[in-house]
């Protein structure tokens, strides 16, 4: 029996009314992404973690502390040098030797106040990536229709490098810039209070700048981790299936779509000059 070729190929009416429809079904919006709370961060830490977060706050702190208490002792060398009345050597020999110990306890606080931090953000990163690794595993086939295996990878690497950051680094560094800011106005209050009046009236224009320089690098920083996704993706598809890529000559495409994704990545790099360990794009890619 003889089938016509109006009963199986689709008429231009066809294809206009399914074109339309496409147009006019609106596309689903994107998901929101929702904020953790500081509260939630240190959600897979356990007591040991908790216990070397605990005393790498009191370090941090310590660190923090150090710097006004510098300030005051240089101070002081600086007036015995302007007066040079009395024992003169034997105060700056104190001085210097106060100084010294300052100095060494700092060094010495500060690196047990990175070690425990590192350590403490290394274990709760450990059971981050396994759980999210399993929340992966579990998702039906459909899931992997709307998200690219090939990014996975460089998502799942650049999430919990920010996380270990997040939870180690940026919270010591938070903390101990804490307790110097502190410190320092106790110490600026007590010395001369009059001065320290008259230099806090510019801090609320300091405080506004640092929130909007903030907000632009986390901004451009987001952006950046989303295009070295997406280089990543293609860089494993590449690489995945390169006997395919190679028999189907398609090696230029994949190249120029790579660098397309590279380049604009590094535009949003230079507005936001953070710290990426060290490593180039590519290697953030997924190379």
């Amino acid at each position: 029996m003889a089938v016509s070729n109006a009963a199986v190929l689709p008429s231009a009416g066809d294809a206009k009314d399914k074109d339309a429809l496409t147009a006019s079904t609106p596309a689903p919006p994107a998901p929101k992404v929702e904020l953790v709370p500081f509260s939630d961060l240190f959600y897979f830490a356990d007591g040991l973690d908790w216990f070397c977060m605990f005393l790498g706050t009191l370090s941090a702190c310590a660190t923090g502390v150090a710097m006004p208490v510098f300030m005051i002792i240089f101070g002081s060398i600086l007036d015995e040098i302007g007066t040079g009345q009395g024992s003169f050597k034997d105060t700056i020999n104190q001085l210097a030797l106060a100084m010294s110990a300052l100095g060494a306890g700092t060094f010495l606080v500060s690196a047990f106040q990175v070690a425990f931090f590192a350590y403490a953000s290394a274990r709760q990163t450990e059971r981050l990536r396994a759980t999210l690794l399993r929340s992966i595993l579990r998702q039906e086939i459909g899931w992997f229709d709307t998200n690219n295996g090939g990014e996975l990878a460089t998502v799942l690497s650049e999430a919990t490098s920010a996380f270990q950051e997040g939870t180690g680094r940026r919270v010591s560094e938070g903390v101990q810039a804490l307790a110097q800011f502190l410190a320092g106005l106790i110490i600026a209050f007590t010395q001369s209070w009059r001065l320290s009046l008259v230099l806090l009236a510019g801090l609320p224009l300091i405080g506004g700048a640092a929130v909007a320089l903030s907000s632009v690098m986390s901004e451009a920083k987001a952006a950046t981790s989303a295009q070295y996704a997406k280089a990543g993706g293609v860089a494993n598809e590449a690489l995945g299936a390169i006997r395919t890529v190679a028999s189907l000559g398609a090696e230029r495409k994949f190249m120029e779509a790579y660098n397309r994704l590279i380049e604009e990545a590094e535009r949003w790099r230079t507005i936001c000059p953070v710290s990426w360990r060290g490593e180039p794009g590519a290697s953030r890619a997924g190379l």
